[in-house]
């Protein structure tokens, strides 16, 4: 674990009192899908909203496709936690209005993979108004073609053809988000080297593993003390980050 991310975790966890997360001040998130099915990303999310119960905080998830959370809820969610549902395909002024229309004061981005969203997505979040948003990228993105042959077409297609217009377009999106959160050191240093994505508003937070499933009972105290300041801390401090006015 990095030295960096090993400050976030410890200055970022909140105070707790109960069972609550005690916040600065009760805010509305919205986490934005585009799925049409139920696997990990979709499980992580809903184990993430959890930890906002009790918070005082207003949670919705939009996704461009089916409902594929309400029947995964708990059976008090529902109530809770709002799920909007629009239609593919989505252009720019469906997506502002989409925003306009929810008012979040954070957007978290949910990607199962790098082009999960068209670039111009965050781009009408923040013409709606919402300038805190997050990104969670879940996997490796998809290696970059290599140049074919030192011939001068080559060289031209290379740098501003089909591939390098759309790898300027997966970069768009970085510029506007306040972080880009990736499951691993691999995915964020693709992101960064590869992808040009600003090193500075690029971290890693891991994903959480549950000791209970994956861990003998005799050793559950001693990976749990270690945990405490590794992956279980992780969803914590996103916490934390996403509230932090200066994060």
């Amino acid at each position: 674990m990095l030295a960096e991310e090993r400050q976030l975790s410890e200055a970022a966890v909140p105070e707790e009192k109960g069972s609550a997360v005690s916040m600065r001040a009760a805010k509305s998130v919205l986490f934005v899908t585009d799925t049409d099915i139920y696997g990990g990303l979709e499980v992580h999310l809903l184990s993430m909203i959890r930890r906002f119960r009790g918070t005082g905080i207003q949670l919705s998830i939009l996704n461009v496709g089916p409902n594929l959370f309400s029947e995964h809820m708990d059976w008090d969610e529902p109530a809770q936690v709002g799920v909007v549902l629009k239609s593919k395909p989505m252009s720019m002024w469906k997506w502002f209005q989409a925003f306009r229309e929810a008012k979040p004061d954070v957007v978290v981005f949910c990607c199962g993979w790098l082009a999960t969203f068209p670039w111009f997505v965050s781009v009408a979040a923040w013409l709606s108004g919402v300038h805190k948003m997050y990104s969670i990228q879940q996997l490796l993105p998809p290696a970059l073609p290599t140049m074919e042959g030192n011939s001068f077409r080559s060289k031209l297609r290379y740098r501003i053809g089909g591939a390098a217009r759309r790898r300027f377009g997966w970069r768009v999106p970085a510029t506007f988000l306040n972080k880009t959160i990736c499951v691993s050191n691999a995915v964020r240093d693709s992101l960064v080297r590869d992808y040009g994505f600003p090193a500075k508003k690029t971290i890693t937070i891991y994903n959480g593993i549950s000791v209970s499933k994956f861990v003998a009972a005799g050793r559950r105290d001693s990976v749990n003390k270690r945990a405490s300041t590794f992956c279980f801390r992780r969803l914590p401090a996103f916490c934390a980050m996403v509230f932090n006015a200066n994060a």
